[in-house]
């Protein structure tokens, strides 16, 4: 890697297969670090074809074998579009396209930025600390206007009324979706107040009150909500709910479950991450949202978190992330919270569910000088699946989507990607032989819910 300028790098990477002969047809993937994109000019090389994909973020080259006798170079500009402080190495994977065990996994790091040289370009430096403010103002920056596919596992919770909603909910499966527990059970002024899963409706499909080719969906629920056992009202600890639909979700590609990660996963998922923000326009007096964004989030410490809010409201199993602007006394509508991976930015999860501090009151207190609170759904991983297993095995998966031994269903885009993605690691199993995706694939344990899934 050779740095040109203050804002650009070239970057050579090479493969030489160490086996003998030579691969079949190869694939070379190279991301981006985060706030870099690639030059779309090329030199003239031994590839065969190249793709550039993620707004300019991922680049594959595509090349008829790799050898074992020469190495293969590939020689890329990289342009930064906006300071990031901390950023995660970026990753590099070249593998045979016809045999995945051909396969290897680098990483290469980005110049250093200081996270004080972001600052002093900034007129506020004083935003918790240098660090955390640093790191959000770079993330400002990226406030988009968000397409149904960047959300595709978000849902709208509405009353049957057709008042405005009131909460977002996580596609699990076809037949499940993930919420907040206060969504259905909360306080005002020490009163107790619930709500009838009989009175709301799930709707799906992004631009969910927009005219988008038969694109929404909704649908009723079929029992109360499973809320948490430990659920606390007044504090929204353990802010966690399962509901069971009716009729299942149609699967298009603007709506698709999520990827849950556990607690191993947590680990290797950036501080960096997203969530979508759906707007009103107040002088028409409607309960549509009128403007659908997407905005950069930066997750704090658990450490920070608890001394901005005190060990009184952030409690274990809680997580809390903030952007450029504190703004969580919005009146808008905040979606669950993606997290991306650290070697792989286009790899996202579903990582938290908005409990409080953002247009949520906790107690009657509305603090819009703090971060955001999530519940932490790695931390809650195992009672997901636990609270969900027979549902699970009532119903398949749909067509296009890969049977994990655990019943959960995850798009056959990801199965062989190197990545745990079913969480037993069953998407990662046999991948040497040619699979049916909509089968189970070397599954031990079938048909019961088994304490194997949830260690």
């Amino acid at each position: 890697m050779k740095s040109v300028g203050s804002s650009k790098f070239e970057l050579r990477v090479c493969a030489q297969y160490q086996g003998q002969g030579r691969t079949n047809m190869a694939i070379m993937e190279i991301n981006a670090p985060s706030g870099y994109i690639f030059d779309s000019n090329f030199p003239a090389s031994n590839y065969k074809r190249h793709e550039l994909t993620n707004k300019n973020t991922k680049l594959d080259f595509y090349f008829d074998f790799i050898s074992s006798s020469n190495r293969t170079c590939v020689d890329v500009s990289v342009h930064r579009l906006v300071k990031v402080g901390k950023v995660a190495p970026a990753a590099v994977r070249i593998y045979d396209y016809y045999d995945n065990r051909k396969s290897a996994l680098k990483f290469y790091d980005a110049p250093v930025i200081n996270y004080c040289d972001i600052c002093r370009e900034t007129s506020n430096c004083s935003l918790f600390n240098c660090v955390v403010s640093t790191i959000s103002m770079a993330l400002q920056s990226g406030e988009t206007d968000a397409g149904v596919e960047e959300f595709s596992y978000e849902v709208f919770l509405q009353s049957n009324t057709g008042e405005k909603p009131f909460c977002t909910g996580i596609i699990l499966t076809a037949y499940l979706v993930l919420t907040a527990a206060h969504c259905f059970k909360w306080e005002t002024n020490k009163t107790l107040n619930s709500r009838s899963y009989k009175n709301v409706r799930i709707v799906t499909g992004g631009r969910v009150f927009s005219d988008h080719s038969g694109a929404t969906q909704i649908l009723e629920l079929a029992s109360e909500p499973t809320l948490h056992e430990e659920y606390e009202v007044d504090t929204h600890h353990n802010d966690i709910a399962l509901l069971h639909l009716r009729i299942p979700i149609t699967f298009t590609s603007y709506i698709t479950s999520a990827l849950i990660p556990d607690l191993d996963m947590a680990q290797n998922l950036s501080e960096n991450a997203q969530v979508n923000n759906w707007g009103y326009v107040p002088e028409e007096n409607n309960t549509s949202p009128d403007d659908f964004r997407q905005v950069n989030r930066v997750i704090f410490p658990d450490t920070e978190c608890s001394r901005l809010w005190t060990p009184e409201y952030y409690h274990e199993g809680m997580m809390c992330a903030s952007g450029g602007k504190i703004e969580s006394c919005a009146s808008d509508i905040l979606g669950p919270l993606t997290c991306v991976h650290k070697s792989n930015p286009n790899k996202k999860y579903a990582c938290g569910i908005l409990s409080f501090g953002y247009g949520v009151r906790i107690e009657n207190i509305e603090d819009c000088d703090k971060p955001t609170i999530y519940t932490h759904l790695p931390y809650h991983y195992k009672w997901i699946l636990q609270k969900s297993c027979n549902l699970r095995n009532k119903h398949p998966c749909p067509i296009g989507y890969f049977n994990c031994c655990n019943k959960l269903c995850v798009s056959k885009e990801v199965r062989c990607d190197g990545f745990n993605d079913c969480g037993d690691n069953s998407d990662e199993e046999h991948c040497s032989q040619e699979s049916n995706y909509e089968q189970m694939i070397g599954c031990s344990i079938q048909g019961q819910c088994s304490e194997r899934f949830f260690v």
